[in-house]
């Protein structure tokens, strides 16, 4: 076994185009024999926060992001172009190999309005749940504020070469609950 390299980043700020970038605390990263690992590192993007935590050894993948009130608007201060804004928490994990990668995501969005709509925009919350794995989406979504109940969706999606499904392939899904459509 090797040495470990262990580099701690006190401060770090920034800016990609106009979203403010920094640290929260001290950021740890280790190197040890083709294995770096980041331990609980917090990034305050804009007005929310993302927390980096996993470990990447050769080929294999391990990484768990903690996202807390990351606000849909601050993307358009990255000119990331949305058409909605709102507030995104949750987490994504990502596992198995750099050839072969597994995506685990559970994300709550908040508050969500079309971009131009102000403060009296109708918004609705999503709930989303699933994975990317194996050249195939799954995701379970609940929509709260789109009518009487909530709206739930499932859905089973194959994803081939650029993330495309390949003509012709079937699609499994299905939605449950009725929606008016004058609030979108």
């Amino acid at each position: 076994a090797g040495a470990t390299t262990n580099v701690t980043i006190n401060r770090l700020t920034g800016r990609y185009v106009r979203l403010p970038i920094s640290l929260a605390g001290p950021g740890r990263i280790a190197l040890a024999d083709g294995t770096v690992r980041v331990e609980r590192t917090t990034l305050v993007l804009g007005r929310g926060r993302v927390v980096i935590d996993g470990r990447v050894a050769g080929p294999s993948l391990d990484a768990k992001l903690r996202i807390a009130g990351l606000s849909l608007s601050d993307a358009r201060r990255a000119r990331v172009d949305l058409p909605v804004r709102g507030v995104l928490s949750g987490t994504v994990a990502l596992s198995g190999s750099s050839a072969a990668p597994a995506i685990a995501y559970d994300l709550q969005m908040r508050n969500l309005r079309p971009a131009g709509a102000g403060r009296a925009g109708t918004w609705v919350a999503i709930d989303a749940k699933g994975k990317l794995a194996n050249q195939r989406l799954e995701l379970d979504a609940r929509i709260a504020n789109l009518g009487d109940g909530p709206v739930t969706i499932s859905a089973r999606v194959p994803i081939g070469a650029g993330g495309q499904a390949p003509a012709g392939t079937p699609v499994q899904g299905r939605i449950v609950g009725g929606f008016d459509l004058a609030r979108l």
